[in-house]
């Protein structure tokens, strides 16, 4: 089931699965026994698998200054995670910021937490970085301005050396996670 609104989606997901009779490990290289725990952990996989699932994701498009006129969403929220179109250090006046891969990160983390506040989350939150990197010799000084964001827990992240289609020397996608009622702080 679909439903659809100009700014939200909500998609409701029905369980279509089949009982389970024993469990069965093709790839395990232990040999499956059906011990009495092996049963009864197959009737709660039964029960869990046959049980009429119903959960619904809204999918909330999150519009931007920064993207108006394009044909993407600044982010977009899918239930508790928070999916950042990719960021390149633009400034106020529309021009990649000048300072090189430094100045360019702190002006798209800047853009980042602005983002992650207006849908209730913050840096913090940040699961994974997707890095493109116009040049790979860039990588020392996008690490040093980067780190200072993240001083605890590090995100999941790739960087990869592609060539920009924005002018600037670096770009950033991010995929962060948690409740919107938790607030945009940092914490």
């Amino acid at each position: 089931m679909l439903i659809a609104s100009a700014n939200s989606l909500s998609l409701t997901v029905h369980s279509a699965c089949t009982p389970v009779s024993e469990p069965s490990f093709p790839f395990s290289r232990r040999s499956v026994s059906t011990s009495h725990n092996q049963s009864r952990a197959a009737r709660l996989m039964n029960a869990f698998l046959t049980s009429k699932q119903e959960d619904t994701m809204t999918i909330e498009f999150i519009a931007g200054p920064n993207v108006e006129g394009l044909a993407i969403s600044e982010a977009v929220r899918a239930g508790d995670f928070v999916f950042l179109s990719g960021l390149a250090g633009f400034g106020p006046d529309g021009e990649i910021v000048s300072g090189g891969v430094a100045a360019e990160t702190d002006r798209i983390m800047l853009e980042v937490k602005d983002i992650l506040g207006r849908a209730g989350l913050r840096l913090s939150d940040i699961v994974k970085v997707n890095v493109h990197l116009r040049d790979a010799n860039d990588a020392d000084q996008f690490n040093a301005a980067y780190e200072k964001y993240f001083p605890e827990a590090k995100p999941a992240r790739i960087a990869i050396v592609t060539e920009l289609l924005n002018g600037g020397l670096i770009e950033l996608e991010v995929v962060a996670y948690g409740a919107k009622s938790r607030g945009g702080e940092e914490r």
